[in-house]
């Protein structure tokens, strides 16, 4: 089963591509959900990129991004929990 994503908000990348660059930020449907959950029985937020920083200053830039967008009212994708287990 495929699940079916919303493609992130082109203003996202822009920004994360400005931050650790272009490389090193994924949005292709496999990479999103692979980090869209842990090892919980829960499904958490569906996740609409994957950034990977290099070094401290990256990490605090997508952080304070994160919560400025938080601040904003960016739109929820909280999924409701899951009764069955992550697959393994």
């Amino acid at each position: 089963m495929s699940p079916s994503l919303q493609p992130p908000p082109p203003a996202l990348l822009r920004q994360l591509k400005l931050i650790v660059g272009e490389e090193h930020v994924r949005h292709e449907t496999a990479d999103r959900v692979v980090y869209s959950y842990d090892a919980s029985v829960y499904r958490g937020l569906e996740a609409l990129a994957v950034a990977y920083p290099e070094n401290v200053r990256q990490v605090a830039e997508l952080v304070r991004g994160a919560r400025a967008r938080a601040s904003t009212g960016a739109r929820s994708r909280r999924r409701p929990p899951s009764s069955s287990p992550c697959p393994a």
